[in-house]
């Protein structure tokens, strides 16, 4: 079980979003809008992400401070993260797209689900066993800054 949350790496944006009622997140859930402008948890194999989650949230603060919203790092075109993976990151990995394994909020890159796709491997680090991914075009939700 992957116990680091979603690192922001590169070209990514903070951004805060209502929360749907009755939603608990925690830090590093992958996350996405509803219709309506709500910040909902993404089940397996995700269609659509906005990003991760950047702290938990259960709804009963004894002081809000976020007002019932949530921050989100948001992946874009040439966002990545640094993620954890079902398997040690080899050099071979990179270039590769892959699905994700979510567990409450920990979130890894599926290196043996090649059908559900969410990520592409942009580069490993074999001394932190992490991958730097991307959420690939047709799954971000957002395509511009």
């Amino acid at each position: 079980m992957a116990t680091t949350p979603a690192i922001p790496n590169k070209n990514v944006q903070l951004r805060k979003y209502p929360l749907k009622s009755a939603q608990t997140t925690v830090l590093g859930d992958i996350v996405y809008l509803d219709t309506n402008g709500d910040v909902l948890i993404c089940g397996a194999d995700p269609a659509t992400a906005l990003g991760f989650q950047m702290h938990d949230y259960n709804g009963n603060l004894d002081v809000d401070i976020y007002d019932d919203e949530v921050i989100v790092a948001c992946a874009y075109p040439g966002s990545t993260f640094w993620l954890e993976g079902t398997s040690d990151p080899v050099q071979a990995y990179e270039g590769i797209s892959y699905g994700v394994v979510v567990t409450s909020g920990a979130v890894q890159v599926d290196i043996t689900d090649t059908s559900n796709l969410v990520f592409v491997v942009e580069r490993v680090d074999t001394t932190r066993n992490l991958y730097e991914v991307s959420v690939l075009a047709a799954v971000a939700q957002l395509q511009g800054g």
